[in-house]
């Protein structure tokens, strides 16, 4: 978007016909990309343990900047909505927790909350940037040598 390089737009493409299609009943992702379930449906629930949301919220924001990039794709919408669901939930409660959790007890471990207030900013959602924002580690500022 920032440089109109026409060779990045494939890539974009390319991963937001997989994205939308490999992610679990809640709008995450586990430890890889998922099909279809036993039903023969999309977005069963995610085997064998469930999300990993250090790994599926990076997904997340992709998904977010591909609707950016207007990228049609017949399963976008409802993955960033899946997504925006289950992950607002923490929102004003702690931190993201590794999978299906209770809401962490730490402010952020590996930056996803950092991750999420990214992807709800880019989102126009304030209330939900502002509280994952928070949750993140203190920006520290060096002195120049």
């Amino acid at each position: 978007m920032a440089t109109g390089d026409k060779m990045v737009l494939p890539a974009i493409y390319s991963f937001t016909a997989c994205l939308p299609r490999g992610w679990g009943m809640y709008g995450t992702w586990g430890h890889g990309l998922f099909g279809v379930g036993p039903d023969g449906k999309l977005h069963p629930p995610i085997p064998p343990h469930g999300p990993v949301n250090a790994a599926g919220l990076p997904c997340f924001v992709s998904l977010v900047l591909a609707d950016k990039c207007s990228i049609e794709e017949p399963e976008l919408n409802a993955g960033i909505a899946g997504s925006s669901k289950f992950i607002g939930y923490y929102a004003g409660k702690a931190s993201i927790p590794y999978d299906e959790h209770r809401p962490g007890p730490v402010h952020d471990d590996n930056g996803k909350n950092s991750v999420v207030a990214l992807a709800f900013a880019l989102q126009g959602k304030a209330v939900e940037t502002q509280f994952f924002s928070n949750m993140g580690p203190p920006l520290t500022i060096r002195p120049s040598l």
